[in-house]
């Protein structure tokens, strides 16, 4: 009797339907592993340039570590109109990612999130920041932020990004980055001095002319998500 191959010869329809439903039961090694994890890697290219941007443009401007993470529709990293959470805040303000980081662990638990994504800096912009994550069917949307630095809370990043598409892995997309204010600082400019913004505002698109011309708004640059796996 062969094991876990194809049976050869005439076999009637209703045979072979049942030798698949056996394959398929009793030799998973047969099925694709893709079908319920894959492997990503994404590319932000930072196009953050006096050029393109040049209305009060900061000396030494850069971008902090970049953090994200996959996760289910029971969790927003964060979205227009939503209030920025105290994690967010520190990486828009700061770039210091720890306290968002501890939320994400404590979501992992509660099965919200499932992989953590984390990409360096850069120290001078334009530049690319690049991370490598694998993701499962139970958390297939990405979200990331990096902040633009110097800057009061300002930051760039995807939010619920799906990878997946009519059930299928996709194999590539791109997206623009747009700015963002997270709404817990209200210095007008990049290099304005600490001032917190009680109560908080909502997090929103920045529009001021730092990023914002007669064309309308400027994106700082593009994401690309490619599957490596495939």
């Amino acid at each position: 009797m062969s094991n876990c191959s194809s049976l050869k010869g005439p076999e009637s329809n209703a045979i072979f339907l049942s030798l698949a439903l056996a394959v398929s039961l009793f030799c998973p090694s047969l099925v694709s592993a893709n079908d319920q994890q894959s492997t990503y890697e994404i590319e932000l290219d930072i196009q953050w340039t006096q050029d393109r941007m040049p209305y009060e443009y900061p000396l030494q401007a850069h971008m902090s570590g970049l953090i994200g993470l996959t996760h289910n529709t029971r969790f927003s990293l964060f979205q227009d109109g939503d209030t920025a959470s105290s994690g967010l805040e520190l990486v828009a303000e700061n770039g210091r990612s720890g306290i968002l980081r501890a939320q994400f662990e404590e979501l992992e638990r509660r099965d919200r999130i499932g992989a953590i994504i984390d990409g360096k800096g850069l120290k001078n912009v334009p530049g690319t920041i690049s991370a490598r994550f694998e993701t499962t069917r139970s958390h297939p949307l990405l979200s990331v932020v990096t902040m633009l630095a110097p800057s009061p809370d300002w930051f760039t990043g995807v939010s619920a990004v799906n990878l997946l598409k009519d059930d299928q892995w996709i194999d590539s997309i791109q997206q623009t980055l747009w700015v963002w204010d997270a709404g817990t600082d209200s210095g007008p400019t990049f290099t304005s001095k600490n001032a917190d913004t009680q109560p908080r505002q909502s997090v929103r698109l920045l529009a001021t002319p730092h990023f914002f011309n007669n064309n309308g708004l400027i994106g700082i640059g593009t994401i690309k998500i490619k599957r490596i796996d495939s």
